[in-house]
């Protein structure tokens, strides 16, 4: 049997047997290699093996460590109460322990509280900080309840977003400013749909002249307070409008629209094709670039079957023509063109 002895002195049984892990011994390498470890013991300076407080014997752990078991005159801690340092009221499932600087003991408890804050070195702003614009439960801060994206602040009710600011009711973007009906963007002349059919600033909406058919440029081009009536194209500034529809197609090739290119490059075909209980809807978008076009159908599920119906796009002679074949004949095909 091999002893060896300790490097330290310490004041009491419990600091001693808290250092046995960690205190460090000069061991011969073949007792290192080769012996099996057995236990140690803690003494008193005036030890007295007659006497049990001045002594004890601690069983080794596994892997040359300490153990939990003593024997002789004392024993090592079993249980996490009997650590000097540890103390533990009225336990209850899944407590955690927390330490308490003021006892010096690590303490058994329900809840643990803990500071989330940052720091001005680890803080992105102050915006972002513990106390700023993003704590969870403010009031006060820049995105609570008083702040700027609050209901009092900048999107608030009363801001610039609110009832009362430049996108409310009564400001630039309101019933009473310059997108109102009384004021620049009302039907007068420099809003016209076109030369042909505009109607003079005299009389606009908020004239004396009202937009009735009495008053209107042509009886054809009547605008009433139900219905506005265009009769051959539609011009929105660069863009111009057509309808064109046949009762009962032929079969094979129904060419619904032969338009002039001009200075357009895109048109878009919306269409209705029916016959007896089979009908369907889309829109056919196309493009061209000369004498190159190109085109998408976009149809929705059919109703009956629609096969036998085909759509394309082709330019011809500086003419861009929206063509629907039938197989059959018999099928009503309304189409509506804007070329843009």
């Amino acid at each position: 049997m091999y002893i060896y002895y300790g490097n330290a002195q310490y004041a009491n049984e419990t600091a001693a047997l808290a250092a046995v892990n960690t205190e460090s011994f000069t061991e011969a390498p073949n007792t290192a290699a080769n012996a099996i470890y057995v236990g140690y013991m803690l003494l008193r300076y005036n030890a007295d093996f007659t006497v049990a407080a001045s002594y004890a014997f601690y069983q080794a752990g596994l892997f040359r460590t300490s153990g939990a078991g003593g024997g002789g005159g004392g024993g090592g801690a079993t249980t996490l109460a009997s650590l000097t340092d540890v103390s533990i009221t009225s336990p209850t499932d899944y407590q955690p322990f927390a330490y308490n600087s003021i006892t010096t003991k690590w303490e058994n408890r329900s809840t643990i509280s803990a500071s989330l804050k940052g720091n001005a070195d680890t803080a992105t702003t102050a915006s972002y900080a513990y106390t700023a614009s993003y704590v969870l439960q403010a009031v006060s801060s820049s995105y609570a309840l008083s702040s700027s994206y609050a209901l009092s602040s900048s999107y608030s009710l009363s801001s610039s977003y609110s009832l009362s600011g430049s996108y409310s009711i009564s400001s630039s973007y309101s019933v009473s400013s310059s997108y109102a009906i009384s004021s620049s963007y009302s039907t007068t002349s420099s809003y016209a749909l076109s030369s042909s059919v505009a109607i003079s600033s005299s009389y606009s909406v908020s004239s004396s002249y009202a937009l009735s058919s009495s008053f209107a440029t042509t009886a054809s081009n009547a605008i009433s307070a139900s219905t506005f009536v265009v009769t051959t194209a539609l011009v929105l500034d660069q863009t111009v409008t057509r309808f064109a529809s046949s009762a009962s197609s032929t079969a094979g090739s129904n060419i619904m629209f032969s338009l002039a290119t001009g200075s357009y490059t895109s048109a878009f075909f919306k269409y209705t094709v029916t016959n007896g209980t089979n009908m369907r809807s889309g829109e056919v978008i196309s493009g061209w670039n000369g004498t190159t076009a190109t085109y998408t159908d976009f149809a929705a599920p059919d109703i009956g079957t629609t096969s036998a119906v085909t759509t394309s796009v082709a330019i011809s002679s500086a003419q861009v023509q929206f063509n629907v074949t039938t197989n059959t004949s018999g099928w009503t095909i309304k189409s509506l063109a804007t070329l843009m």
